[in-house]
């Protein structure tokens, strides 16, 4: 086990590098879509995950299948990131630690790109939610008429207009065959360009989207986080599995891409495009910050997220 209070680990703190991007959106090169200060990260880093299975890739992983929340499998090595965090796990982790299932979670919903999250109805986001919000006002969109085979990476791919707090992917019911989704944006301009977007023709496999607002509105969120985290921290304890196992302690989680933005000099950088904001990249980023021995090695912070054109 690799111990944090170990002299050969106390490197200083690395400086906090912000991610210059390409903007999102249906991208020509879909292998070139991650910068940081001009360095191209390798195309074959980026896959899909999703609760439960891969949507993508597993290049530069390893070999685990993300099974469940804190499970995991086919580690690279022996080395695992030592707990020492104070931060609390989510209402999620803590109900399947002790055996108390989700309302509505079965196992067949836990495929590639869908996500079912009921959510926390004490949360501040849950709580932000107003009935038929004006339009003008409203953050939320209801997309209908996705195909089957959506992933979370494909749906964030066409999305250009701003920053997404959150996107929710949920199953066909009753009499419908195809998915729905949720996209939550910090702005209304976002969601009203990205609707006007779809209004003139968005496709996803083939599959022309449609949309409306929400009525369970979100209004302007005015927060300086995003959904994508990097992570700085010593090279030998940069390693995908471990961070996974890591992610799996706080929080039920879904991202959508992950990218190695470089190795040099001892350290190594890692980004992660979670699904959303509250209860994903601000758990984690919490969580890290938390750990007395965790803050000693790494460095964590927010990324602008891709499907904001103008970062």
């Amino acid at each position: 086990m690799l111990s944090f209070n170990q002299s050969s680990h106390q490197s200083s703190t690395a400086p906090i590098y912000k991610p210059i991007r390409q903007p999102r959106g249906p991208p020509a090169n879909p292998g070139a879509v991650n910068f940081l200060r001009g360095v191209q990260s390798p195309p074959s880093s980026s896959a899909c995950l999703c609760i439960g299975g891969w949507g993508g890739d597993m290049t530069g992983a390893g070999n685990r299948v993300h099974t469940s929340s804190g499970s995991f499998a086919g580690s690279l090595d022996a080395l695992t990131i030592t707990d020492t965090s104070t931060f609390r796990p989510n209402s999620m982790v803590l109900q399947e630690r002790g055996g108390i299932p989700r309302r509505g979670i079965q196992p067949e919903h836990f495929l590639p790109g869908h996500s079912e999250y009921l959510g926390d109805t004490r949360s501040k986001s849950y709580k932000a939610q107003v009935n038929h919000l004006a339009d003008h006002l409203n953050c939320s969109l209801y997309l209908t008429d996705v195909p089957l085979t959506i992933t979370f990476d494909k749906l964030f791919d066409v999305i250009d207009c701003g920053t997404v707090v959150a996107i929710d992917i949920k199953k066909p019911a009753g009499i419908y065959t195809l998915k729905a989704a949720d996209v939550i944006f910090t702005r209304p301009e976002s969601a009203a360009a990205f609707l006007a977007k779809i209004e003139k023709g968005i496709f996803i496999d083939g599959q022309r989207l449609s949309a409306r607002y929400n009525k369970f509105g979100q209004p302007l969120n005015t927060t300086d986080q995003t959904r994508v985290l990097f992570i700085d921290g010593p090279d030998e304890m940069m390693q995908w599995n471990r961070w996974f196992a890591y992610f799996d302690r706080y929080c039920v989680w879904q991202a959508s891409k992950f990218n190695t933005i470089y190795r040099k000099n001892g350290r190594a950088m890692f980004e992660i495009e979670f699904v959303r904001i509250v209860g994903q990249a601000q758990t984690i980023k919490q969580a890290i910050e938390k750990d007395t021995k965790l803050r000693e090695l790494i460095v964590v912070g927010f990324c602008p997220d891709p499907c904001d054109a103008t970062n």
